[in-house]
């Protein structure tokens, strides 16, 4: 059995920046790989430059490295009217998406998640709300391992965001930083820490 590993939008910068084939350093006979709907719709998004820095290679590295991967997207089942008119679809249908468990709805509906995405303004370059991504990553993170740089880690208290609410409070994430301090590869280091010796995850 593979261990289920989701990848939050800022990780795939760090993938392409440290130049890592996603075949060797997450080999598919140990992991299933993953991005939430959210993330997919925010690496939809990046454009083809951005302040000057052409983006291209990066967008290729994304999609060539899904695509080799096998990289899933991961969503809750909901019909059609659960989504949003006019904004592209968030929930799967028959055959795509997947039942929310109680731990993970619960996890959504609770004030301080639902805090998180009142907290802010919705931003002019993005379909999504505010904190909506990291909301289905912090959710993601309690039936799979996620991987992030979420800078948010090291913030003050009240800025801290979903991902650092979940990671304290039942959530199997692995920040960049901590992997890359650690000396081992990235596989060994979600293997040590989040696999038990009888080999369950």
């Amino acid at each position: 059995m593979t261990i289920s590993v989701t990848i939050d939008s800022c990780a795939w910068n760090f993938f392409f920046d440290n130049e890592y084939d996603l075949c060797v350093e997450l080999p598919p006979e140990r992991f299933s790989l993953f991005i939430t709907r959210e993330v997919e719709l925010e690496l939809d998004q990046i454009p083809d430059q951005s302040q000057g820095v052409d983006k291209r290679p990066l967008k290729d590295y994304i999609r060539t490295s899904i695509q080799l991967r096998n990289v899933e997207t991961s969503c809750f089942f909901g019909f059609s009217e659960a989504n949003v008119p006019g904004e592209p679809a968030r929930y799967g249908g028959f055959g795509q998406g997947t039942f929310e468990s109680d731990i993970e709805r619960d996890w959504r509906q609770r004030e301080e998640t639902q805090r998180f995405l009142r907290s802010s303004t919705k931003r002019a370059s993005t379909v999504l709300g505010p904190n909506e991504a990291d909301v289905s990553l912090a959710v993601a993170s309690l039936s799979s391992v996620l991987i992030t740089v979420d800078q948010k880690k090291g913030a003050k208290l009240g800025k801290k965001g979903p991902i650092h609410d979940a990671a304290i409070n039942g959530g199997r994430v692995v920040y960049t930083e901590d992997f890359k301090s650690s000396g081992l590869t990235l596989a060994d280091f979600i293997e040590k820490r989040f696999v038990e010796p009888s080999g369950a995850s």
